[in-house]
């Protein structure tokens, strides 16, 4: 620490009417130290890109590892299973069957290995749902039955399929599109990943 000295002369009448002339002594506090301000600076703007970059990198592993290939998934089964619920696929559908169950069992292997990806502190009661689904329905595709039973001889209607789970994974895989897309516009970030905002 580095103390300057300064000394201001002072005039000073004495009890005999005469002038005497003193010089005092003082000591200036240092200022503070400019690189010790830009230090600072420097780690606060350090945490900050830490922080936006972590957020940016989470988000894009829930899409590009989780949400993305689930909601690409969905979209390939819907249309299938629309044309099953028609009667339209009679003549194949051993072969739609077939691309609805490969679908289904991808889908389940993603939820159990990147469930840590999932949005929220849980994971939703739809997910746990359409697992139980996948899991009963297919064991009943090697079946005699060739799909669920009669109701009314067996009820295990617990496992059946409910668009809960496809459109809360839409709802939630366009929010993250939108949010990652507004984080790379706030911050000027050019885009990793073809994402666009969605309709």
């Amino acid at each position: 620490m580095r103390c300057f000295i300064v000394t201001r002369p002072a005039q000073v009448l004495t009890s005999r009417g005469s002038v005497q002339t003193h010089t005092h002594c003082s000591c200036a506090l240092p200022r503070l130290g400019e690189s010790s301000f830009k230090h600072d600076l420097s780690l606060e703007s350090t945490r900050h890109e830490l922080a936006l970059r972590s957020q940016i990198d989470f988000r894009e592993r829930q899409l590009s590892e989780c949400y993305g290939p689930i909601y690409a998934l969905l979209k390939r089964i819907r249309p299938i299973d629309n044309l099953r619920q028609e009667g339209k696929l009679r003549d194949i559908d051993a072969e739609a069957i077939k691309v609805i169950r490969e679908s289904n069992d991808r889908i389940a292997d993603i939820i159990l290995n990147k469930s840590h990806l999932i949005r929220g502190d849980k994971i939703p009661e739809s997910y746990t749902r359409y697992l139980l689904h996948v899991a009963v329905w297919h064991a009943f595709l090697n079946t005699p039955h060739r799909g669920f039973p009669d109701p009314k001889k067996v009820d295990v209607s617990e496992a059946y399929y409910v668009k809960d789970f496809e459109e809360e994974v839409f709802q939630t895989t366009e929010s993250l599109k939108r949010e990652l897309f507004e984080l790379y516009q706030h911050y000027g970030i050019a885009e990793t990943a073809n994402f666009s905002k969605a309709k």
